[in-house]
């Protein structure tokens, strides 16, 4: 008797996600790969649809999906579904005078980025952007306004601003499920460093 097929998780498409976004920074595959690959693993049903996106990238993808990627979180294959691109190109400066201004969707965001605002507002949406590179470093300026970063839950944060009648912090969504402790040291990481004053700089880790 055929055994039933068992239905994939989200966080078994995730884990497979972290894979091929690895493989695509080793050079295992280029971005057409990857985008083909991703769209099959976010659209499959059952844990057998998610063999397939694997079978050129790992010896035994059963026992990858058994084990390394279901059971194990914290391993090495596990870091992040985050999109990094090969080039260093990306935005580099995002600014706001008594206004605002919004990135977010898909776009790339420079290994370095300054983000200023001056009596006003700047939002960086990180969930659907793609690294120019495994770490990125936002320089953030905030007079007395504000500037929000929404990072997915499976990105490494590091905040290190000075801020002056403000404040510099990192928050969780209600739904994020990662703590950011527990993260594997070889996740990509992002560095929010800067200046703070009469303002605020928030760090929101948000789920993927």
């Amino acid at each position: 008797m055929n055994q039933p097929q068992i239905r994939a998780t989200d966080d078994e498409r995730n884990q497979v996600l972290a894979v091929l976004s690895q493989a695509m920074s080793n050079g295992q595959l280029d971005f057409a790969e990857f985008d083909e690959r991703t769209q099959a693993v976010t659209q499959a049903k059952y844990r057998e649809d998610l063999l397939v996106p694997l079978r050129d990238l790992v010896p035994d993808p059963n026992k990858v999906i058994s084990t390394d990627i279901v059971r194990r979180p914290d391993s090495e294959l596990a870091t992040s579904a985050q999109t990094i691109s090969s080039s260093s190109h990306g935005d580099e400066f995002s600014f706001s005078l008594m206004g605002g201004t919004e990135k977010k969707g898909a776009w790339t965001i420079a290994p370095a980025h300054t983000s200023i605002t001056v009596m006003g507002g700047n939002i960086i949406d990180l969930t659907k952007a793609t690294f120019a590179g495994r770490d990125v470093t936002i320089n953030a300026w905030a007079f007395m306004g504000g500037i929000d970063i929404l990072v997915p839950e499976d990105i490494r944060i590091k905040c290190d601003g000075v801020a002056v009648m403000g404040a510099f912090e990192i928050k969780d969504d209600r739904e994020v499920t990662i703590v950011l402790n527990d993260l594997p040291e070889n996740s990509p990481t992002l560095r929010v460093t800067g200046l703070v004053l009469m303002g605020g700089v928030t760090v929101k880790r948000v789920r993927r």
